[in-house]
């Protein structure tokens, strides 16, 4: 058993770029299921500190994703339209 607001935090990082999103989630999930339950409510560990940082930035690219693509028309091609947009993290499908 595990808090709700793990998995919630464990989804969010998973879509994050960075190579050791997985160590980090594992290590906080260690914690949890070994003594340290509360571990998420200690705003000072550094666990917790980075494991938010890639949630934000994951936020962060979502929202950018929803906010700022703004869709042309294809010159020649009447009612067809294009948009671009690169993202930092793997949201694509979290977003769509």
């Amino acid at each position: 058993n595990v808090p709700r607001e793990f998995l919630d935090l464990a989804a969010t990082c998973l879509c994050h770029s960075e190579p050791q999103r997985l160590s980090l989630l594992y290590r906080l999930l260690w914690r949890i299921t070994h003594g340290e339950r509360a571990v998420l409510t200690n705003p000072a560990d550094a666990d917790v500190l980075r494991a938010m940082a890639l949630a934000q930035a994951v936020r962060r690219d979502t929202h950018k994703m929803k906010a700022f693509v703004r869709f042309r028309e294809v010159p020649g091609q009447p009612e067809a339209f294009i948009a671009w947009f690169e993202p930092q993290h793997h949201i694509v499908d979290r977003v769509a």
